[in-house]
């Protein structure tokens, strides 16, 4: 009788081992135990369904380096050489953190394979050099939430074409490609792969900023528009084929190194006593008076659009006699002017602000 005692008892000591295990395998299979059991695996899972950064703050995310700020939102900090197409996230969904709203100084910098790149509208700022020396970017869109873009953004962009912003934009517009403020006074870039043979400057114009048209070689005439008041530091740095600029009076500073390295054929015209005249002095440049302006260079001749309504108005309200009279007088050059090259006589007309390339 004991030996069956104890094969009841070693039975029953078994079904219970065997319940015991039955009970902890399907702990672990259904009601997930086993983060009580190897607690080292907690760390490993994600605390939301976003991201996570790392211990400085920063996040790589499919090439772009992401950073959070003291605000608690993220700056674009980097990028890695290797990537083409660049889409910036407007969010990245870890919590407690805001949005993507700032693209770095250098963010982009020497990222000479990207050609496109998205910009969201949670970007509120740009800060210098951004996409210095993507060479391989064709276009970019500025988004309407934009307030703010930093000196030389586009510096060595060698195959940009053009330059968009969303027209709902209340800071910046865009004129045939060219980024400006939304007034038309500031000229932020201008595309080193524009196709254009001339392009007119803004009317509105007051400074040329840094960097603009640095390194466009093809560049062989510029006639700036007559509000200009600043231009930038190496503003035509590297224009190796630039021979004649017209600087008007208007013009008050002149960057460093704005005509660094340009064709040694350089001449400045201007008027007489006029800051233009002391910087070409200073630097070295040729200067001649603006009725010297040579006649081969192809720049399109025409009224300022206020004068010429005026003119209108006023040939509505006289004769013949004397409107011949009035044209005779309205049509010689001003001390604003550059000379027509048009014709043989150099006082006849005005000519737009317009680069020759």
């Amino acid at each position: 009788m004991s030996n069956d005692k104890k094969k009841r008892k070693l039975i029953i000591i078994l079904a219970i081992v065997l319940v015991l295990i039955n009970v902890i395998v399907f702990s672990i299979l259904f009601l997930d135990l086993s983060k009580y059991i190897w607690p080292e695996k907690v760390t490993e899972e994600p605390e939301d369904d976003g991201y996570k950064l790392s211990s400085d703050g920063t996040i790589n995310i499919d090439g772009v380096i992401y950073k959070l700020k003291e605000d608690n939102n993220y700056i674009v900090e980097s990028c890695e050489n290797s990537v083409t197409t660049v889409e910036i996230l407007d969010n990245l969904n870890i919590k407690d953190t805001g949005v993507v709203n700032e693209i770095g100084e250098n963010a982009f910098k020497d990222c000479t394979q990207i050609t496109q790149i998205y910009i969201p509208s949670t970007i509120t700022k740009i800060n210098d050099y951004a996409f210095n020396n993507c060479k391989s970017l064709t276009t970019i869109t500025i988004p309407y939430s934009v307030m703010e873009i930093g000196e030389a953004c586009f510096t060595d962009c060698t195959s940009l074409t053009s330059i968009k912003v969303q027209v709902s934009s209340n800071y910046f517009s865009d004129q045939n490609g060219v980024l400006y403020d939304i007034d038309g006074k500031i000229l932020y870039a201008y595309p080193y792969k524009k196709t254009d043979e001339a392009y007119v400057l803004s009317d509105m114009l007051e400074s040329i900023e840094k960097n603009v048209f640095r390194g466009l070689e093809k560049l062989r005439s510029v006639a700036l528009p007559k509000n200009l008041i600043n231009l930038g530091e190496s503003a035509f740095e590297n224009c190796s084929n630039l021979e004649n600029v017209y600087i008007p009076a208007s013009v008050e500073t002149i960057g460093e190194n704005a005509f660094a390295n340009c064709s040694e054929n350089l001449t400045i015209y201007g008027e007489e006593g006029s800051y233009a005249e002391t910087y070409a002095n200073e630097n070295g440049i040729p200067f001649k008076n603006l009725n010297e302006w040579p006649v081969s260079v192809n720049t399109e001749p025409t009224q300022n659009d206020n004068d010429t309504e005026e003119n209108e108005n006023s040939n509505e309200q006289i004769n013949d006699e004397n409107n011949n009279i009035e044209e005779n007088d309205t049509n010689t050059v001003n001390e604003e002017d550059i000379v027509n090259n048009d014709t043989e006589n150099t006082e006849d007309n005005t000519t737009r602000n317009i680069i020759e390339i």
